[in-house]
């Protein structure tokens, strides 16, 4: 899959953090230096919706039926971008516990903002880019 060309968001001003500092003072480095890297490398790789084959461009079918919206330019949406921006910081912090971490983050982060951000009423659902 090639990569999409990089957007504003993924340039100069886009907001990153070199380390993550521990309660105990260490520093642990993060996994993506920014929201729009984790969004591209890692969230869209692993959500991907089913197109239907007579589905419009703008409202493709999620794997479990649903109507989703996307847009390409998501960083010209400001509540997109803080629900993405606390999506890859929580996953970044919840990443660390190998027990619950990734399901507490589904659950509790993904499971919530992602169909505030696509779905049906959602930040992306006029949207014609």
């Amino acid at each position: 899959m090639s990569q999409p060309p990089q957007e504003p968001w993924a340039t100069e001003g886009a907001r990153t953090d070199p380390a993550k500092e521990t309660g105990s003072g260490e520093q642990v480095a993060l996994a993506f230096p920014n929201a729009d890297m984790w969004l591209r490398e890692w969230l869209l790789q692993i959500w991907q919706p089913v197109q239907a084959p007579d589905a419009v461009p703008s409202a493709p079918l999620s794997s479990s039926g649903a109507n989703v919206h996307w847009c390409p330019k998501w960083w010209a949406h400001p509540e997109a971008v803080n629900r993405i921006e606390l999506l890859w910081r929580s996953w970044e912090e919840l990443r660390h516990d190998a027990m619950m971490g990734m399901s507490i983050w589904f659950r509790d982060h993904f499971d919530y903002h992602w169909p505030k951000l696509v779905g049906s009423g959602g930040v992306f659902t006029y949207c014609t880019e």
